[in-house]
């Protein structure tokens, strides 16, 4: 995300594809930030929500658009790899968690770290009759074998 066009190309998927929420891992983007996105010759709004590190290294983003960027209630840039909206909704408000998990080459404990601080976010959420929804990259490995290349 941190290269010229990169952001115009996920809006304009977004638009072909009619969606209104996505998350993005890996934006290499540092600090945090709320801002809004057009596409040219487009009359919708997009609104981008995102924490990065401080090295333009991992981070985190969510972007939305149509009602579900005019119903943001709040946000929360909880790290460089987590952010969390939560959005106005007809019958139940919905709680967004965007995620990039640490890959195994990391030390334990930020692996750790990361577990806790998502715990934390979800069990903010609990006492709320809230829809959660958690997506992101998780770096899931399945099995103990390595195939050979």
């Amino acid at each position: 995300m941190n290269k010229p066009g990169k952001l115009e190309n996920l809006l304009l998927e977004m638009c072909q594809m009619k969606l209104d929420i996505m998350g993005i891992a890996e934006t290499f983007w540092d600090g945090s930030d709320v801002f809004e996105a057009t596409l040219p010759n487009s009359r919708l709004k997009y609104k981008v929500l995102y924490s990065g590190g401080d090295k333009k290294r991992k981070g985190v983003a969510l972007v939305l658009r149509g009602v579900a960027a005019e119903t943001i209630q709040s946000f929360q840039m909880v790290s460089e790899r987590i952010i969390r909206v939560k959005i106005r909704a007809k019958h139940v408000d919905l709680i967004v968690i965007q995620t990039y998990a640490p890959t195994s080459d990391v030390a334990q404990a930020d692996v750790e770290e990361f577990h806790h601080q998502i715990d934390d976010v979800v069990k903010a959420q609990k006492k709320y009759q809230d829809c959660l929804i958690i997506m992101g990259d998780f770096n899931s490995k399945v099995g103990d074998k390595r195939k050979p290349i």
